[in-house]
């Protein structure tokens, strides 16, 4: 039976070479003529690197201690799930920034946080960050929803 760090280190690794797959994959969408457009491929890359710092960090993991045998809870998986499935429905509903705010606060609750500074400041900043983010540096539409009116 192979250890846990073991286990990590091949699924870091299999995961690492499906994201550089992607990544060259990225590579052929076209970008614009000005080079103060990031274009298409922008976004894309950024999650895909993202996606290879975890993947390095799943083969850094050293052995787990928890017992293989520990109880999964369907429930958990399934309220995870839900609220992914009710983010995206949200999305195109109210807009970028509140579905996201939602979405953290339920994640963050998900997760076991249960300080509420806490989660109402991650569930705030971030959607706002992004939003600026992505509106002002990389020129990219993020659906507005019902506060658009106040984000103009």
């Amino acid at each position: 039976m192979l250890s846990t760090h073991k286990k990590n280190i091949i699924v870091g690794t299999v995961f690492l070479a499906f994201v550089a797959i992607c990544f060259m994959a990225s590579l052929s969408i076209s970008n614009p003529s000005t080079s103060s457009d990031p274009g298409p491929a922008a976004y894309p890359q950024f999650v895909l690197v993202l996606l290879a710092l975890c993947a390095v960090g799943v083969i850094l993991t050293p052995d787990d201690t928890t017992p293989d045998n520990q109880p999964r809870d369907w429930r958990y998986v399934a309220a995870v799930f839900g609220t992914i499935l009710g983010y995206v429905i949200l999305l195109s509903t109210v807009g970028y920034i509140l579905a996201t705010l939602l979405f953290v606060a339920m994640m963050l609750l998900l997760a076991g946080e249960r300080r509420v500074p806490i989660i109402a400041i991650y569930s705030v900043v971030l959607p706002l960050v992004l939003f600026y983010i992505f509106s002002e540096y990389l020129s990219i539409a993020l659906p507005a929803g019902l506060i658009e009116g106040f984000i103009q």
